[in-house]
């Protein structure tokens, strides 16, 4: 009888299927463990809602979903193309009367099925548990969805990796190494490259590229499940919608799951099958194969050995080292990638060192290249009608300015720093890092960082001065105010005012003569009806130790308090408490109009002498709720709102004045020194960002 040949065939299925049947019965029993056994064990506990049910469902999906597809796609992978790695189980797939065709679909359905399975048996399973709470079981799709889509891609891509080596041991590797190269080269490259490149953002951030490029990090990044909270009347916060984000990016992956199939096929489908246990398994990849093992293994051992052995700010000595060791990882790289493919060490023949040689002179040129800025990166600077938007960061405080005159400036900025290149990376100078971002009206962003030199002093014409005048503009503060809140009586929770004045203006403030009644009374809990009985030695005791609280005064009153004459010049902590009526009139007559005039929400990057002189040691503070619109459950939205007062805040300093507040400067309480010793400090400045003025 004559044979025919099909593009699929039942028994090697079926076969498939059976000989790993362990696996498969591995995955279904974690995934049990994991859903429906803790789900129904929850069911215990009273007051479980549905939103946490559902919460806990689709983070199963997301964070599980990932973690089970990535592993068991590449295990399922080793276990149905077992056959390519060993020489006579490959013989004898080939001698089969069944097309390769036929021998592709029935090894990739064998892996892919029982996993899918596998996850529409636990959904179902989680059913009565859905059931029995009352709970939608419309999340259990979703479940379902998610883990099937995130399986079709892992096993895709793992499949495509079975096709690229005859190595069953370098298969995991492989798909693991190519599940995180784009990050892991991406954080490499701005590691090494920051150290002598200009502007080069070196950050532990990764470009959203790299990520999507990366699929195990994209999706663990990219994916979400949110919770929307609510604030009920009474105060508590409960789940009000929980919804998965990111369908579109996830059937992207699935998507590039099936490509992967396809180039799968292509590959298998011209597999010569004495391939079988070679490291690459693909003869136009071997050069591939080589020149990224030498890159790769040349940017891990430059990472790695500046890290150990020489860490220098200077730009000329991070160079010579950077390419000293790039170059001799490149080396290691180069002819243990020949050494696996040819499987054997003798490699260093005339024509893997021209091939070697080759490969320096591309690192050189590379490095060369960007160290002398051949390429123009250094020097690029985006054209005004280029730039949407540029956010700045320098210090922990941030801006996004889009106003012409004001991406007019930083670019100027920009231009500046740039000609200063060389004093800002003088390592005796003291310098802060500013961090910019354009965001370009084609969606594409631009990334520098800079190191900015600067003195306690600040320069108003220097370019830390000029980063502080652009985080102070009208566009950066009023960002800044901004409260999602309005300040308005029906909405204020609480006000209340903290300043650092005298004992003896904390009892004028609060109506009492005696500085001594009004620590008594304000900190250690005594009624005024008690105080004129008090012991004299119990009342030395109990100021003594209200004092010994207020250990942030720096005050040194001696070993021992032996009077009201010791409380002289001492800071403590003032507070008043505002009505609603008092705090919405506060905010809307003085706070909002001084903010309007520029003279009040101002910040500064440096502890400097003008800082000491203008900001008050104070702080107004503004809680505000307001009640969601279309709700119907009343639900709250809160927001915070600070400010601290400046000398040019006139408005709102006399109102304080009005209630009793003694406004002192930072310079004048600073380390707690009497009046006739205080001044600003004058020692070497230390980085400091005051938040003058932000939303909650």
């Amino acid at each position: 009888m004559r044979s025919k040949t099909s593009c699929f065939n039942g028994a090697l299925l079926r076969s498939g299927m059976k000989r790993f049947w362990p696996l498969w019965a591995g995955y279904l029993l974690i995934w049990i463990l994991v859903m429906p056994l803790p789900l129904l064990r929850g069911l215990r506990y009273p007051g479980i809602s549905a939103m946490e049910f559902r919460e806990w469902v689709l983070n199963l999906a997301r964070f599980g979903g990932e973690i089970m597809g990535a592993i068991f796609a590449v295990f399922s992978a080793m276990a149905v193309w077992s056959f390519l790695y060993a020489g006579r189980s490959a013989s004898g797939m080939a001698c089969l009367p069944v097309r390769r065709e036929g021998q592709f679909f029935s090894a990739l359905l064998a892996g892919f099925l029982p996993l899918a399975a596998g996850n529409l048996i636990v959904a179902l399973l989680t059913l009565p548990v859905c059931l029995a709470g009352g709970f939608s079981p419309a999340v259990l799709g979703e479940f379902f969805c998610i883990s099937v889509l995130m399986l079709l891609f892992f096993y895709g891509f793992a499949t495509l990796c079975a096709q690229l080596t005859g190595n069953v041991l370098i298969l995991p590797v492989v798909y693991g190494i190519l599940n995180f190269v784009a990050v892991a080269v991406d954080f490499l490259l701005h590691l090494v490259l920051g150290y002598f490149v200009y502007g080069m953002y070196r950050d532990s951030m990764v470009s959203d590229l790299a990520c999507y490029l990366s699929p195990a990090v994209g999706m663990i990044i990219r994916l979400d499940t949110e919770s929307i909270y609510g604030q009920t009347l009474q105060g508590e916060y409960v789940v009000q919608q929980v919804v998965f984000r990111g369908w579109g990016l996830l059937l992207i992956y699935a998507a590039v799951g099936i490509l992967c199939i396809v180039a799968a096929l292509l590959l298998f489908r011209r597999r010569k099958m004495e391939s079988a246990g070679d490291v690459v398994a693909v003869d136009f990849l071997r050069p591939v194969f080589r020149w990224c093992m030498a890159l790769g293994c040349g940017l891990c051992l430059a990472c790695l050995m500046q890290a150990i052995l020489y860490w220098s700010q200077d730009a000329a000595s991070s160079f010579a080292t950077l390419l000293v060791f790039f170059l001799l990882g490149a080396f290691i790289g180069w002819f243990a990638a020949e050494m696996l493919m040819k499987k054997t060490l003798r490699v260093f023949g005339k024509k893997n060192w021209a091939g070697f040689g080759i490969c320096c002179a591309v690192i050189l040129v590379l490095m060369l290249g960007m160290r002398f800025d051949l390429f123009g990166y250094e020097r690029r600077i985006p054209r005004a009608e280029q730039v949407k938007s540029v956010s700045l960061s320098c210090s922990g405080e941030s801006a996004v300015l889009a106003e012409p005159e004001n991406v007019a400036r930083v670019l100027e900025l920009h231009r500046e720093i740039l000609a200063d290149k060389a004093l800002n990376q003088d390592p005796e100078h003291a310098r802060m890092d500013l961090h910019l971002s354009y965001e370009l009206n084609n969606g594409l962003h631009m990334d520098r960082s800079y190191p900015l030199a600067y003195w306690y002093d600040l320069n108003e014409t220097g370019e830390l001065g000029k980063v502080q005048e652009l985080l102070n503009c009208a566009e950066a503060t009023a960002a800044r105010k901004e409260i999602a809140v309005p300040v308005t009586r029906e909405n204020i929770v609480y006000a209340v005012v903290t300043a650092s004045m005298t004992v003896e203006e904390c009892a004028r403030a609060a109506g009492l003569s005696d500085p001594e009644d009004y620590l008594l009374a304000a900190y250690a809990g005594y009624s005024p009806a008690e105080l004129p009985i008090l012991d004299p030695e119990k009342r030395r005791e109990r100021v003594e130790e209200v004092l010994n609280d207020f250990a942030e005064s720096g005050w040194d009153y001696g070993a021992e308090y032996t009077g009201p004459r010791d409380l002289e010049g001492v800071f403590i902590t003032y507070n008043l408490s505002l009505t609603d009526a008092e705090a919405e009139a506060f905010y809307r007559d003085c706070i909002l109009p001084d903010i309007q005039d520029g003279t009040l929400g101002r910040i500064w990057l440096i502890s400097d002498k003008d800082y000491y002189a203008q900001v008050y040691s104070a702080m107004i503070s503004i809680s505000c709720e307001e009640e969601q619109q279309n709700s119907k459950s009343g639900y709250r939205r809160s927001a915070d709102f600070y400010t601290h007062p400046l000398v040019t805040s006139r408005r709102t300093n006399a109102w304080l004045a009005k209630k009793g507040i003694v406004l002192h400067t930072e310079g004048e309480t600073c380390l707690g020194e009497p009046a006739e010793k205080k001044g600003p400090v004058l020692s070497a400045a230390v980085p400091l960002m005051v938040e003058t003025s932000q939303p909650g």
